[in-house]
């Protein structure tokens, strides 16, 4: 997340609104012990509908015991939500614009998850221990039926630097990994052709503006799979989210910076 992030609900006379999506995530890595982790709170469907829902995801994968963590959903009329919060019995994610802190909150001892997390938003689902970071994104239409062309932003020793178009190409290879964790698990039950999903666990991220070079290689560690409805029509989504290590050669601003971390990567399928 960033400072700049708050919902944008449609407004009522918007012919796109049933297939409103929304979220406020929070990605967490401890350098120290190798876990990573990720909070969502989302929103589906139309604000005003009656079949909209509001969704909280909070996982952490673990090196050693995998994920702990689950997926709720509830009705989004069960939810409280304003510009830079949403919030559900157990679990929230609040953005102060006016103190710039952000504010996380899980309470899912049932599933062995208990959080709570004040942070300064930043972006960066690659993260390394001096601070460099590396945000890749895609932005999308509302109804996510068309999707533009990835972006990647670099903080390298100070330096700011944004790759796109043809300065940028992604490459996933194998090999492929089945997710280890389902969620939630009644939609998992009723899908279980997705139980040997194969993932791709490496991808390669090569930037080149022909000034600023930048090459990341990512490996996961493992997967979990989210199932998502969708209110405004019939069909799942298949999210997965791979936790990982990855590791970085920047040529930024004429200095050379090698530097290796943690990075959640999100897979849409």
């Amino acid at each position: 997340m960033t400072l700049a992030d708050h919902l944008r609900p449609p407004g009522t006379a918007d012919p796109t609104a049933a297939a409103y999506k929304d979220w406020l995530h929070l990605n967490l890595f401890d350098h120290g012990t190798g876990r990573t982790g990720l909070i969502n709170l989302s929103l589906h469907g139309a604000p005003t509908a009656a079949s909209s829902l509001a969704v909280g995801a909070a996982l952490v994968e673990d090196p050693d015991t995998g994920w702990v963590g689950n997926v709720i959903v509830r009705s989004r009329a069960d939810s409280a939500v304003r510009e830079t919060s949403i919030a559900l019995d157990d679990a929230a994610l609040a953005l102060e614009p006016t103190s710039g802190r952000l504010l996380a909150s899980v309470r899912r001892a049932v599933d062995g998850l208990v959080v709570t997390a004040a942070a300064r938003p930043t972006a960066q689902p690659f993260a390394a221990a001096d601070g460099t970071t590396f945000v890749l994104a895609c932005t999308t239409n509302r109804a996510h039926t068309r999707s533009g062309p990835p972006l990647l932003v670099a903080d390298v020793a100070g330096t700011r630097r944004n790759f796109s178009g043809p300065r940028l190409r992604l490459q996933w290879s194998g090999p492929c990994q089945s997710p280890r964790r389902r969620l939630p698990g009644a939609l998992a039950a009723l899908h279980t052709d997705r139980m040997a999903a194969r993932v791709p666990q490496r991808l390669v991220i090569e930037a080149d503006d022909g000034v600023d070079r930048i090459e990341l290689h990512f490996t996961a560690r493992s997967t979990a799979q989210l199932i998502l409805t969708d209110p405004s029509r019939p069909g799942v989504s298949f999210l997965h989210e791979l936790a990982g290590t990855f590791t970085a050669d920047c040529h930024v601003r004429r200095t050379h910076t090698e530097v290796d971390g943690l990075a959640m990567v999100e897979r849409l399928e």
